[in-house]
């Protein structure tokens, strides 16, 4: 299995360089955090969270980059809530003081407003993109490190390396054409493993 390791030495072998150890560290995470919020197919993903009684506010999982779809969980049965405007929401609470089973929700910063009122504790399942596991040991590995994802890592890598470290023109050029052909094909491999376009339910 590929690894954050052979990930950086890869690219130091490619680059002819080996002088470039704390810059291409560097240019991974970067690369990884340019491409963080595009939908991949190993980035697509669910987690879940807990509401709590008479508390309209759920902290959404850590990570998430853009939430797709809150499915939840009563009594064995799972549905979708409904997404609104957070205005709505607003107004909804402020002209009802009902409690019940979570049929509506909006998004705000890193939190999900929730209506009616839970009056127990719910399971949400949250539905979408979500960061890859860090990397910092050389051991690491996570979904940018595999497959046709490493390679566009490592052209975007390149890329920075001759742009801002390098000033080569030649492998600028050809790091830019790498990047695009890898992009191409992850969409291809996403689009072929996820049809409609988003992550999904199992249930």
């Amino acid at each position: 299995m590929s690894t954050y390791g052979v990930l950086k030495s890869r690219i130091a072998d490619e680059l002819l360089r080996s002088d470039l150890t704390s810059q291409i560290a560097s240019g991974i995470l970067r690369a990884i955090e340019f491409y963080a919020d595009k939908r991949m197919q190993f980035n697509e993903q669910t987690r879940t969270v807990s509401t709590v009684a008479e508390n309209q506010y759920v902290t959404l999982p850590t990570g998430l980059r853009t939430e797709d779809s809150i499915f939840a969980t009563v009594g064995g049965y799972t549905y979708e809530l409904c997404k609104r405007e957070f205005d709505q929401l607003e107004y909804w609470h402020g002209a009802s003081q009902s409690r019940g089973q979570p049929l509506d929700y909006a998004i705000r910063g890193t939190e999900a407003r929730i209506y009616p009122e839970p009056n127990a504790a719910y399971v949400l399942t949250v539905t979408g993109i979500y960061d890859e596991d860090a990397l910092e040991e050389d051991a690491d590995t996570n979904g940018w490190c595999l497959g046709v994802a490493q390679d566009l890592i490592v052209a975007r890598v390149k890329y920075l390396m001759a742009r801002d470290i390098l000033y080569d023109e030649e492998v600028m050029r050809n790091a830019l054409i790498a990047e695009r052909e890898s992009m191409e094909r992850l969409r291809a491999e996403t689009y072929m493993r996820t049809s409609d376009g988003k992550v999904s339910a199992s249930w």
